[in-house]
């Protein structure tokens, strides 16, 4: 039985500045959120943390390897976040001030919109691989990794429909515990199981 704990990243500075992309660091409270995050799993058994190459899933994954002692760390460049084309580096301001109704659009088909980089559908085919991977194997597995990349593998592995995949909850400090037998899945926060999956 394969077992998923899908991690987003800790809060990075692009977060609090509101743009899109790009390769930023954790701020000093999306490091407390990946300890956080680290002090809840400590006392699994985890075969490896996979994680993607971008610096703020990686210092991420590092704080909760420092917790696991010997835990093996892997880098999968298929989990990296979303390419946002040539929004890459804006922030929410600058497209609206460039690209008047551009929101509008992305949200009337969020899932096969894009702006010269990728869509939901583009991740989820890129992401398939190592699913089906993880699938064959037996044991508990970290992914750490981002927010349109996490909501695209939720709605890869539960078989969402296409209009709810874009609007599934990935807050920094929630973990998503999830049954690759039975695709049972669990959203935890600081060790309370919630419900909720959809926004």
């Amino acid at each position: 039985m394969a077992e998923i704990y899908l991690i987003r990243h800790g809060e990075a500075e692009n977060n609090i500045k509101n743009i899109f992309g790009e390769d930023s660091e954790l701020t000093e409270k999306g490091e407390r959120q990946a300890r956080e995050i680290a002090e809840y799993l400590k006392d699994f058994e985890f075969d490896v943390i996979y994680h993607s190459p971008k610096k703020r899933a990686v210092k991420t994954a590092n704080i909760i390897a420092e917790l696991i002692n010997g835990i093996e760390l892997i880098e999968i460049p298929e989990i990296t976040e979303m390419d946002y084309g040539i929004l890459e580096g804006l922030s929410i301001d600058d497209v609206n001030k460039r690209f008047p109704g551009l929101f509008k659009e992305r949200a009337e088909n969020k899932y096969y919109w894009k702006f010269g980089g990728e869509n939901f559908e583009d991740i989820q085919n890129r992401v398939k691989d190592f699913l089906n991977r993880l699938k064959s194997e037996e044991g508990k597995f970290v992914i750490v990794a981002h927010q349109m990349t996490n909501r695209a593998i939720l709605g890869e592995l539960l078989n969402l429909p296409k209009d709810k995949t874009p609007f599934i909850i990935t807050p920094n400090d929630v973990i998503y515990e999830i049954n690759l037998d039975s695709l049972d899945v669990w959203n935890i926060h600081k060790g309370i199981r919630k419900e909720g999956l959809i926004e």
